[in-house]
């Protein structure tokens, strides 16, 4: 029997419960078993419903090969024909012979379900982890406890954390859960490689996934009114109170803790807030609130590049015409955002000031470098690519050598983008794959390509929608690299309140299911709840940089391990985890081997 360390344990609770050293080594032994639970794990690469059942060949320990300063996740599954209550998640100290990872590296959530009367548009049922309506694993709970019903089965998310400074080995330690019915022991082992995966502001693969957190998307506001702010319609908070700057600090802490490093930035609603006027024509600009907030994210360690938010906003006739975002005083004289008709006074006004400012204050933070400008989305009309001249002329001729660029879903416009001046394209993964070789070309001239999904595409490719394999969106960090990509973008992190909409936008409510965001509020506890699907862009990233350390030292090695499990986005990957799960490990490994 292996020996392990339990100075550290603790229980994620308002409550401390502590237990002997023997009292663990008996429970490890399984002397607490009385046949009223049944408890066994599973992988993070897995959608565990609650009609899941225990078989045979189930373990109730779990095996982990990892890297340092890499987080990686397991399930732990708790099953009874009387209904129970988990009341705490314990951790001990990982030991090994020469070293000790503390328990504070561990935590754990209650995977929980939202209901949905449908499966996502454009789907096929054999891509799809279950077909019709019922109930779907994706938020990760906050609570330190959680009710279970009788014969339903609930996963325990444990997540561990490998710090950079640990020591090679093996470790071993234990995780109990106490419940109504009992506690239950899982040993837990995890191999520490050496190998250090960067952090994801100092890495290698960017991750952009729009944030609705200062600002409303397009919509008209003003420093004072912002009726669209999803952080004031769902939790009530207004912007840069202390309520709202704990909530945006638990934001921040997800956004590291999944490794999505390029921060979303509302320019024209951030100038709001600071105190921006308008004389005459003349605009005054307060950067004060734009300042705080990008600093705020940067002191977090979140911020790899930033993002500005377009000059063409797709509110009104989407695909047919953009509206130009630009602050304006309104009918009550208020400054407020709003959206004009582009190339016209209104429009030309703004941005003749806009960008020269913008121009001097990033320089003067010394931000320029890392910021990023979008221009407009997915433009498909002839009207939108000439509007889309007309804005890189601007950009051009106020702010020359910005980078830019933009998602799209038409080789058209991804060339007539280059063509304008846009340093970066972003097509949709099934033009990339199928133009492969066009996007290559371009990536020879000097641009930068990164790849997007959003609704689409649909049936066999990889996706990250709820009721896909929650593993599509991990394995398409495999693909990035292997097709020589190093950035994802996805639209919607946090859109709870969707285009058009007034009031929360439900799993059930959206045709693409979890299309618009990735995380859940939590008024209950002021924070946001993460998803097994914002834990695989963790693992997405993770991965990546891995694979990026191999390539560079042993580029036919990595190749092999990619193509063992993907060769590409639509039909030739597996879907075995067993597979995935083995690549990973000799990833891992090999990169350890290197040093």
């Amino acid at each position: 029997m292996r020996r392990i360390s339990f100075s550290g344990l603790i229980m994620i609770s308002s409550l401390f419960l502590s237990f002997s050293e023997n009292d663990l080594l008996r429970l490890e032994d399984g002397e607490e078993s009385d046949g009223k639970m049944d408890v066994w794990t599973a992988s993070s690469y897995e959608n565990i419903f609650r009609d899941e059942t225990k078989s045979a060949s189930d373990s109730a320990s779990y095996d982990l090969v990892m890297a340092k300063n890499e987080s990686e996740s397991f399930q732990i599954l708790l099953r009874s024909s009387e209904s129970f209550e988990i009341e705490s998640v314990c951790f001990s100290d990982l030991a090994s012979k020469r070293a000790c990872i503390s328990y504070k590296n561990l935590r754990y959530n209650y995977v929980e379900y939202v209901y949905m009367e449908e499966n996502s548009w454009n789907q096929s049922p054999e891509f799809l982890i279950k077909s019709g309506k019922g109930y779907y694993p994706d938020p990760l709970s906050n609570n330190p406890a959680a009710k279970v019903n009788a014969t339903e089965t609930q996963p325990v998310w444990i997540t561990i954390t490998i710090p950079e400074d640990s020591k090679t080995g093996l470790y071993h330690g234990a995780i109990v859960i106490q419940t109504s019915l009992g506690k239950y022991s899982v040993p837990v082992s995890v191999e520490v490689c050496d190998v250090i995966i960067p952090d994801p502001n100092k890495g290698n693969f960017h991750f952009m996934h729009h944030q609705q957190i200062a600002g409303t998307w397009f919509y008209d506001a003003t420093a004072q009114h912002h009726p669209q702010d999803v952080i004031t319609q769902i939790y009530g908070w207004e912007r840069w109170t202390p309520q709202w700057w704990t909530l945006v600090g638990n934001m921040a802490e997800n956004l590291k803790r999944s490794r999505i490093n390029v921060l979303f930035i509302n320019t024209q609603q951030l100038l709001l807030d600071g105190g921006t006027k308008m004389d005459g024509d003349r605009y005054i600009f307060n950067w004060s609130r734009f300042d705080e907030y990008i600093q705020f994210f940067i002191d977090k360690g979140v911020v790899k590049n930033l993002e500005g938010i377009h000059f063409g906003s797709t509110i009104g006739a989407v695909g047919k015409t953009y509206k130009s975002y630009v602050l304006k005083n309104n009918d009550e004289g208020q400054l407020s955002s709003m959206n004009v008709v582009p190339m016209e006074r209104d429009c030309n006004n703004f941005f003749n000031q806009f960008l020269p400012a913008l121009n001097k204050h990033l320089k003067e933070k010394n931000w320029f470098e890392i910021w990023i400008q979008h221009i407009g989305d997915e433009a498909v009309s002839d009207l939108q690519h000439q509007q889309y001249g007309y804005y890189m002329d601007k950009l051009n001729q106020f702010a020359p050598g910005l980078k830019c660029g933009d998602p799209t879903f038409t080789l058209e416009s991804a060339f007539n983008a280059v063509k304008e001046g846009a340093d970066i394209v972003t097509p949709i993964e099934e033009l990339y794959q199928v133009y492969k070789p066009a996007f290559d070309s371009l990536q020879s001239k000097g641009t930068t390509v990164f790849v997007y999904n959003c609704c689409g595409p649909g049936n066999n490719w990889l996706n990250r929608l709820i009721d896909k394999p929650v593993w599509n969106q991990r394995l398409l960090g495999w693909l990035c690299y292997k097709w020589g990509v190093s950035g994802w973008l996805h639209w919607g992190w946090n859109f709870w309140v969707d285009w058009f909409q007034s009031s929360f936008y439900s799993v059930d409510d959206a045709a693409f299911k979890g299309d618009n965001y990735s995380v859940y509020p939590d008024t209950e506890n002021n924070k946001i709840k993460a998803s097994i699907r914002s834990e695989a862009i963790r693992d997405m990233s993770e991965e990546y940089e891995l694979l990026n350390i191999l390539g560079k030292n042993n580029p036919a090695l990595a190749k092999e391990i990619i193509e063992s499990v993907i060769i590409d986005a639509s039909h030739n990957y597996t879907k075995d985890i067993r597979k995935m799960e083995s690549a990973r490990n000799k990833l891992i490994k090999a990169c350890a081997n290197i040093n």
